[in-house]
């Protein structure tokens, strides 16, 4: 009985490791969105309620706001680095073809890249 036990935990803890290294490898390979914002210019999402984005080690979540002609205005905090940072998932009605819309005139460069 004891060994049923035991076999029945080392089953599960090696397809539990197992499905954890495939996730990850999943999202080292999935394609990103790499955006480079000019610091006094916000980004946009035509439609959606967030993204969810890393810069170096850190994950962060920007909320936006909707203005008057039903734009999405992101809130991007000051002293954020805004050099390069990846967006890794978005709430958007478009998916894969997340739109960045430039509200301000600045240069908004958006590279669709795969890793």
């Amino acid at each position: 009985m004891k060994s049923k036990k035991f076999f029945f935990i080392v089953f599960t803890l090696i397809i539990v490791i197992i499905t954890l290294d495939k996730l990850s490898i999943a999202r080292d390979e999935a394609p990103y969105w790499r955006v480079i914002v000019h610091e006094e210019y916000g980004i946009g999402l035509v439609s959606g309620a967030y993204v969810i984005v890393f810069d170096k080690n850190e994950t962060r979540m920007f909320e936006g706001t909707t203005d008057t002609y039903g734009r999405v205005q992101w809130s991007i905090p000051s002293g954020f680095n805004y050099d390069e940072y990846k967006v890794v998932a978005q709430k958007s009605g478009f998916g894969d073809g997340v739109k960045f819309v430039n509200y301000n005139g600045g240069d908004i460069i958006v590279d669709r890249k795969s890793t």
